[in-house]
């Protein structure tokens, strides 16, 4: 556990989305403001979700 660390604050809202798949990623678009969440003093706004594979990073040797 990093001692440093601070708060963790969430503050997401109910909005409409789309899935949509674009054979190389699937995504997740969103119709109106989704909310931010703030660690340690930064605030980082929630725009969209992706995923794609291959993987990008290795787990336990493994893509």
């Amino acid at each position: 556990m990093n001692q440093d660390m601070k708060s963790l604050d969430r503050n997401y809202l109910p909005t409409n989305a789309t899935l949509v798949n674009h054979q190389y990623s699937i995504g997740v678009h969103f119709e109106g403001k989704v909310g931010d969440i703030n660690i340690n003093g930064m605030n980082y706004s929630l725009k969209q979700l992706h995923w794609h594979a291959p993987a990008e990073h290795r787990a336990h040797g493994r893509l």
